[in-house]
């Protein structure tokens, strides 16, 4: 009897482990490298700053754009970064007739990890009004992540 229900149970389990796994990347969220929504127009390192000009279409709000370090996957939105008095900062600095351009600036202070010192990359992703685009630095409308905005020193 009681082999009977640890057998009932494990079968219970595996099929439940099962749906789980075939239902969960069907919500996941599927990104296309669109450059219209958003781009990383320059980089640049600037002594202890890796510094990076973001554009979006004009209005987005800076919640619907999450940057993620490429070395440690850290990822937040602009207007998080915006917010925060750590050592990323967001500063608004122009709009032209469709963008709007944002710095997005990370610092590199004394005691930062070794890495920090001598290489920082992102990539950029978008979300708003159901629309999904990353700016990755791969081809137009791919799906496929590229390697992202690297610098160097």
């Amino acid at each position: 009897m009681i082999r009977k229900i640890s057998k009932s149970i494990a079968v219970l389990v595996m099929s439940m482990v099962m749906i789980i796994v075939a239902v969960v990347p069907a919500f996941a969220t599927s990104y296309v490298e669109n450059h219209n929504y958003v781009d990383c127009a320059s980089y640049y390192v600037d002594g202890s700053y890796y510094r990076y000009l973001v554009k979006v279409p004009t209005g987005t709000p800076l919640s619907a754009v999450s940057v993620k370090d490429v070395y440690t996957n850290y990822e937040q939105t602009l207007s998080y970064a915006q917010s925060n008095s750590g050592y990323t900062s967001v500063a608004y600095q122009y709009t032209d007739s469709t963008s709007d351009c944002y710095l997005v600036s990370f610092y590199v202070y004394p005691g930062s990890p070794k890495y920090l010192w001598y290489q920082h990359g992102i990539k950029l992703y978008y979300n708003y009004n159901g629309n999904s685009y990353m700016a990755t630095n791969t081809s137009y409308n791919s799906t496929t992540e590229g390697t992202g905005y690297c610098l160097t020193r």
